[in-house]
């Protein structure tokens, strides 16, 4: 059922299916595969409509699933080279290259892990350690932050 919606490009309800069967086991390697193949064909159909900031979100996902596929890291540098992420940089403070990329990091490294705590919702509360998550990034975040400003 699931092949045969992402073979005929209904990625968006191929991945309503599988997040069902995740939530049901969570552990299932076939359900992760044919999840990233429907993000890499809901990022290629938004890259197509010129949605190029959904088209690497779904890219992105994908990548974190499967990091090693050449193709997906290719498809995806090429719309972050022609799309950078952060583009707006306050008037009064120049950044250079290696500070946006510390802030890309940071903003890629805070988007895995908001996706590993959603596949980790269904955890009782006690084990949940989001609120730790959080303080944790923005306590990374401001101290890269302060790095930077002293250059």
């Amino acid at each position: 059922m699931i092949e045969r919606l992402l073979s005929e490009e209904r990625y968006k309800e191929a991945e309503e299916d599988i997040i069902s069967i995740l939530k049901i086991n969570p552990v299932n390697p076939k359900a992760e595969f044919l999840l990233t193949k429907a993000w890499i064909g809901m990022g290629r159909q938004e890259r197509a409509k010129g949605r190029n900031k959904e088209a690497k979100g779904f890219f992105k996902k994908a990548l974190s699933n499967w990091p090693l596929n050449s193709e997906l890291q290719k498809e995806y540098t090429q719309l972050e080279e022609k799309y950078p992420s952060y583009r707006h940089e306050p008037s009064n403070v120049k950044l250079d290259k290696e500070t946006i990329d510390l802030l890309n990091s940071i903003q890629t490294d805070i988007a895995e892990i908001k996706e590993e705590l959603k596949r980790n919702s269904n955890e009782p509360a006690y084990t949940r350690i989001y609120p730790y998550a959080i303080v944790i990034l923005l306590l990374i975040a401001m101290i890269e932050l302060i790095v930077i400003i002293r250059k």
